[in-house]
């Protein structure tokens, strides 16, 4: 993946933890202002759907749905090789906060000031 890209992860193990995809995709519209930065989402692929929503909402080249065609280990160098973070409250956050990545979690509150 070429530099400079943010990534996306809008699926959680928890549906409720999910934040809604055309937030994430009103996100994404913001951030292909930023001159050359591309998009990637990741996730699992039993969530495919999230990230197929987002793109057909956008519709932009730079915005590349990469949710189910990554492992763990390449989704660690995803994370690993990102300008920043965003994702539900998930096991993301953690590999992102390990890897020193700036990553911005969206969630329901219930660990508020806990991060």
């Amino acid at each position: 993946l070429k530099p400079p890209y943010c990534v996306i992860f809008p699926d959680s193990a928890e549906s409720a933890k999910e934040w809604p995809t055309e937030h994430f995709a009103t996100i994404a519209q913001h951030l292909l202002h930023h001159d050359g930065l591309s998009i990637y989402l990741c996730g699992h692929g039993n969530k495919q759907h999230l990230g197929e929503a987002i793109c057909q909402r956008v519709q932009h080249e730079r915005v590349i749905n990469l949710m189910g065609e990554t492992n763990l280990v390449e989704a660690f160098d995803v994370i690993g090789g990102s300008t920043f973070v965003l994702c539900n409250d998930s096991f993301v956050l953690h590999a992102a906060n390990a890897m020193r990545r700036p990553v911005v979690c969206l969630t329901e509150g219930l660990y508020q000031g806990r991060y």
